[in-house]
């Protein structure tokens, strides 16, 4: 079916359902992690991160707008609840409610975490930086392109996001243009050959949507400043991976003037491109700090397991599986020898920032 509405907020499309189908039951406005629960157990709600993504939930309170709700005549959903919540038993198995993809591997993270002040960055299709607080800060006037405010998983815990939505694509950009099918053997050996040789400057500089340079491109346009002749597909990678180094950086430094944290903030990351050496050595250098990456090909995976543990109430399987993971978990330094390259990245993107206006 196609309509207007595919990237419409959820209460919109349940506007529009509503409108269409005058007879649909309450159960049928469930986003499908909450769907799949009720068809089991009976018990229809919503988790927090797909409620804030209905666009008719209050963070702050941890509950609907009633007030949005009577003015739009949508009769009232049932009680949300946090990821890691039991969502009731049936046949001797206890189920319990998950989220969307990105928050489900916070949700990791908070359960592998010693500190509830940390950093999460998953780095897929989109790049997301998730900075997970135990309690809010002053937020008056954020609102920005690519971020949101999330509730956290205790009562008083807030999560600010940003993120990228181009990441994955920038990434795969060039071995797409070079008709490369093992990607994985192709950034490897780029990665050597980009460390071994002399830094010659920045092939060109990227302008991407909401990408801390001006953030108002069109949906899925691209742009390239001061591209340098002759360059290679080596330097275009070299190029790409210190322009998402200089937006990771602007990325964290944002949230953490919301934090108002002077301590340091553990960082983890996640993804397939944390196995990328060069990559991964680059951006700890740019960020100016270690960054802690778990062996797991998916870490929402990890994090859907956490909250059917905690669910359960196992705490022996909880602390035994955080054992495990942290033991197969690697920490990527800074790289003195990748500095020059970063503060030269650095330095051109703020240029090119002066210059744009």
């Amino acid at each position: 079916m196609r309509d207007n509405t595919q990237w419409a907020s959820g209460v919109e499309k349940i506007l529009y359902l509503r409108k269409r189908y005058s007879n649909l039951e309450g159960a049928l406005f469930l986003p499908i992690t909450g769907y799949e629960v009720y068809r089991k157990t009976g018990v229809k709600a919503w988790d927090y991160s797909q409620a804030v993504r209905s666009c008719a939930f209050d963070v702050k309170k941890r509950e609907w707008n009633r007030e949005l709700f009577d003015a739009l005549g949508i009769p009232l959903f049932d009680k949300p609840y946090p990821i890691g919540t039991s969502a009731g038993e049936r046949d001797g198995v206890i189920y319990s409610y998950g989220g969307h993809d990105h928050i489900m591997g916070l949700y990791g993270i908070y359960s592998l975490s010693d500190s509830k002040s940390f950093f999460y960055e998953s780095m897929g299709t989109s790049a997301v930086l998730a900075l997970h607080l135990p309690s809010s800060p002053a937020l008056d006037g954020y609102h920005p392109k690519e971020g949101s405010v999330l509730a956290g998983f205790e009562m008083d815990d807030i999560i600010l996001t940003r993120s990228f939505r181009r990441f994955g694509a920038l990434n795969s950009l060039w071995a797409k243009l070079g008709g490369i099918e093992d990607e994985k053997a192709f950034f490897r050996d780029a990665g050597r050959r980009i460390e071994a040789s002399e830094f010659k400057g920045l092939a060109f500089l990227f302008e991407s949507d909401g990408d801390f340079i001006r953030g108002n491109t069109h949906d899925g346009e691209v742009k390239l400043h001061h591209i340098q002749p002759g360059f290679s597909l080596d330097d275009a990678i070299e190029s790409t991976y210190l322009y998402l180094a200089v937006g990771a950086y602007e990325l964290e430094r944002s949230l953490r003037e919301l934090s108002k944290e002077d301590c340091a903030i553990p960082y983890y990351t996640g993804g397939a491109i944390t196995k990328d050496s060069c990559f991964m050595r680059l951006r700890a250098t740019m960020l100016g700090h270690s960054l802690i990456t778990l062996d797991s090909a998916e870490i929402g995976i990890m994090g859907a397991l956490f909250s059917a543990i905690s669910s359960a109430g196992d705490r022996k399987a909880k602390e035994m599986l955080k054992a495990a993971l942290l033991s197969k978990s690697s920490v990527v330094e800074p790289d003195m020898s990748l500095l020059e390259r970063v503060e030269h990245a650095k330095d051109a993107y703020r240029r090119l920032r002066e210059e744009l206006g």
